[in-house]
């Protein structure tokens, strides 16, 4: 029996210690290390077990990755503990050095494992929360993912927060617990993302990356060290995701088939049966890194917003563009006279049957967000307002449409930190832009059977703009008169003002 004290000086003062029996359990054994079974003892006299990793190689370049790995000490439940790495120096003529690296002892089972239907844990045993896992796996695979996703994205949260990126994020670095828990587990590769950003060197050769091809980044397989960053993990969780729900990865074969394929192809999303999740993971691993989401955290928000049951899609840009059509040749009968066919009834009203009484809480939600001063949360809630659009939702269609217009409100203040945390220019300014806004406030007053009198008054510059000055002046009509059977006169004095500039 060889056993070794594991002390630094810091912990010397607290009274903590860690102790190895090098004639021990080996918890696993790889080319950089063995890894031991080892006790922490506390100043309380409390004993806890922790995984010990002692370093084989002495090469100067793998210490230094096990020191930032052990570097990497977070409190977050769904993420491995680490306690530091130690160096023990030897009193030899060559002043040599062992290195220890301490963490977490994590009981369960791998969730690539798992994934294959292999339960049983390096010792044989099968716990009860890992099997309760893998039969809700197997019976709900769709709310199942999305609940080990939420999990990572919470853990990879506090990493980013911290500064960290993982950059190998897999089923193999992920642990289901005994007690059922998500766990990511190894940070081996994980970089300070100020570190990466400071390199002299761009790029590295294509193809050479520590990782999987399976899960990297485009910029990761290209080596481009300066632009990996947060949207490098949001591309591995999404790969993961749609694994998660297929029962594959997407891109399979020998590595340069991979390789060519993460960098050229789209992910196939047609085995997947949600649309909510097919347009999350498109999001998430979209080749651009500002197509995918800007931080984790609003990764984890169009998580949150999953609605079950999942209602039905529609085609939005076919409606959008028959909306834009109708607000510009049919309206202006339709807004001064209010006469309406049946027909016209039944269309115009097709997109409110979707929404759902469930949608109104979620809306008030996406409304306080995007009304908010805090940049992550205007971001997400203009993307779940956006989500609630597509699904049908009026009110949400005219926010999105006004958020693009920017003339929300006469609060310039809210205007501003909106335009900035979305990045949007003034009204009018890009072409883009005003598309989307018409396109939306179009499908607002569509959908609305022509009474939504904000969308209606927003739309008339764009028509005044276009020369339709006619029309612009019958919407603001219609918008007046509508406003004022709604008893809104705080914005009915607003559309007069505007009725005033055409006389």
């Amino acid at each position: 029996m060889a056993i070794i004290k594991l002390q630094k000086e810091e912990e010397k003062k607290k009274g903590i210690y860690y102790e190895l029996d090098t004639n021990g359990k080996r918890l696993g054994e790889g080319g950089m290390g063995i890894v031991y079974l080892g006790k922490r003892y506390a100043s309380n006299g409390t004993v806890t077990p922790v995984a010990i990793k002692e370093l084989k190689i002495k090469d100067s370049e793998i210490i230094e990755r096990a020191r930032r790995e052990a570097g990497i000490q977070l409190n977050n439940e769904h993420l491995v503990r680490m306690y530091g790495m130690i160096e023990v120096e030897h009193d030899d003529a060559l002043l040599t050095s062992d290195y220890y690296v301490i963490s977490e002892y994590v009981e369960g089972v791998m969730l690539d494992d798992v994934l294959e239907g292999k339960l049983k844990n390096r010792d044989g045993v099968v716990f009860p929360k890992v099997k309760e896992f893998y039969d809700n796996y197997e019976e709900d695979r769709n709310g199942t993912a999305t609940k080990v996703i939420k999990s990572i994205l919470s853990g990879v949260m506090a990493l980013h927060d911290a500064g960290y990126i993982h950059r190998d994020i897999d089923p193999t670095n992920i642990m289901l617990t005994s007690e059922g828990k998500i766990k990511l587990i190894d940070f081996g590769i994980a970089k300070k993302l100020e570190s990466i950003q400071s390199q002299k060197s761009e790029l590295t050769t294509p193809g050479q990356f520590i990782g999987k091809a399976e899960y990297a980044a485009p910029e990761l397989i290209l080596g481009d060290t300066r632009n990996q960053n947060f949207y490098t993990d949001i591309y591995a969780i999404g790969i993961l995701y749609y694994q998660l729900i297929v029962g594959h990865v997407p891109f399979q074969g020998a590595k340069y088939e991979v390789i060519e394929d993460q960098l050229r192809k789209r992910v196939p999303l047609k085995d997947i049966s949600s649309w909510q999740i097919r347009d999350i993971i498109r999001k998430a691993t979209e080749k651009k890194q500002g197509d995918r989401y800007a931080s984790s955290a609003l990764f984890r928000a169009a998580i949150d917003n999953i609605i079950v049951p999942e209602p039905k899609k529609i085609n939005y840009r076919l409606i959008g563009s028959i909306a834009a059509a109708i607000v510009i040749i049919g309206l202006v009968i339709a807004l001064v006279s209010g006469n309406k066919s049946e027909g016209d009834k039944g269309n115009v009203a097709v997109a409110d049957t979707v929404a759902k009484k469930d949608t109104i809480d979620l809306y008030k939600l996406y409304l306080n967000n995007l009304n908010s001063a805090i940049e992550d949360s205007i971001k997400s809630g203009f993307e779940g307002m956006k989500r609630l659009a597509e699904q049908g939702n009026v009110d949400a269609m005219y926010e999105v449409g006004s958020t693009y217009a920017l003339t929300l409100k006469d609060d310039a203040l809210s205007t501003k930190v909106r335009k900035s945390a979305l990045q949007l220019k003034s009204s009018m300014e890009s072409p883009q832009q005003n598309e989307n806004a018409k396109k939306w406030l179009s499908m607002a007053i569509t959908s609305s059977d022509s009474t939504h009198y904000k969308a209606i008054y927003l739309m008339t510059p764009y028509l005044y703009q276009e020369g339709k000055t006619e029309l612009s002046k019958a919407m603001c009509n219609k918008a007046l008169s509508l406003a004022l059977k709604k008893g809104d006169t705080e914005y009915a004095k607003r559309i007069e003002n505007t009725i005033k500039t055409f006389n």
